[in-house]
């Protein structure tokens, strides 16, 4: 019959108490039932596994043999207990999330939610949809082919400046012509219909003289914010960024912010959605009023 683990911890112990009482106690044994297990392992090895030395009880060569192996499985299976716990977090596997473009929307997302959070591009997401790598994409405007959508809110695009640019002392809504000396981040180049290009800029005969693509709407913050630019960004980009001034334009212009998902979504996803629908309108109220 094999040695089991309260064995092998005894014989563990010995190597660092050489009396049998004091290895005992480090287990949580007592003396006799100590001294119980080690006879009960010699008879099951079939060799002797300690020796005594005056008032101490030293292991022989093949005791010593099962300490070292007892040390190697106890860091074994603690290893094992650990890594049982990511399996099982991850055979829960939480919704994920991907975030393209418009990366600034943490808040609306509770950290007691189960979600792993996912970068993608503005032209690759659909395909990580379909294929099932993602469960859910935040993005404004259009959706794909075979990808549904639900509306989570109906915001606006806002100039975004720095705190101390002239436009700000100018207190007026902000015109195409406005854009044309700065700096302009923008999430791409090629014009995307409904939007700046298409009903700012082009009615108004303008364009930014230097276009930088920035596919972050939070680095594009930060660089805003640090004087180096300005962009266009829906209302709820900069909702919690102090560092920015976002100015109304002259040409109102509609943002639509859209949960895109597989035509089927399970009851997580559902809730998620709802959860993120309800707090950026609620955002969109107060920031109207």
């Amino acid at each position: 019959m094999p040695l089991d683990r309260i064995h092998l911890e005894l014989l563990r112990a010995l190597t660092e108490h050489h009396t049998l009482r004091d290895a005992a106690t480090s287990i949580n044994l007592s003396p006799s039932a100590a001294s119980r297990r080690l006879h009960d392992a010699e008879r099951r090895v079939g060799v002797a596994l300690t020796r005594s030395e005056g008032r101490s009880l030293e292991l022989t060569a093949a005791g010593r043999f099962l300490a070292d192996a007892a040390r190697k499985a106890d860091r074994l299976l603690t290893d094992a207990e650990i890594d049982a716990r990511w399996l099982d977090r991850a055979a829960a596997r939480p919704i994920r999330l991907g975030l393209s473009f418009f990366d600034t929307i943490g808040w609306t997302i509770d950290p007691s939610t189960a979600v792993e959070v996912f970068r993608t591009t503005q032209r690759g997401w659909p395909g990580s949809l379909t294929d099932g790598t993602l469960d859910l994409v935040i993005d404004v405007g259009d959706s794909a082919p075979g990808i549904s959508r639900t509306l989570l809110a109906d915001d606006r695009l806002v100039a975004v400046v720095p705190p101390g640019h002239d436009l700000v002392s100018e207190r007026r809504p902000v015109d195409g012509p406005d854009f044309e000396a700065p700096t302009y981040f923008a999430s791409a180049i090629e014009p995307r219909a409904g939007f700046e290009f298409e009903q700012l800029f082009r009615p108004s005969n303008s364009a930014p003289a230097n276009i930088v693509r920035v596919e972050s709407a939070a680095f594009a913050l930060d660089l805003v914010a640090a004087g180096r630019g300005v962009s266009i960004q829906p209302s709820l980009t900069s909702a919690h960024r102090s560092d920015v001034t976002t100015l109304e334009l002259a040409r109102p212009i509609t943002a639509r912010w859209f949960a895109h998902h597989r035509i089927a979504v399970d009851e997580s996803v559902a809730a998620l959605t709802e959860t993120i629908a309800q707090r950026l309108s609620s955002a969109i109220a107060n920031r109207r009023q």
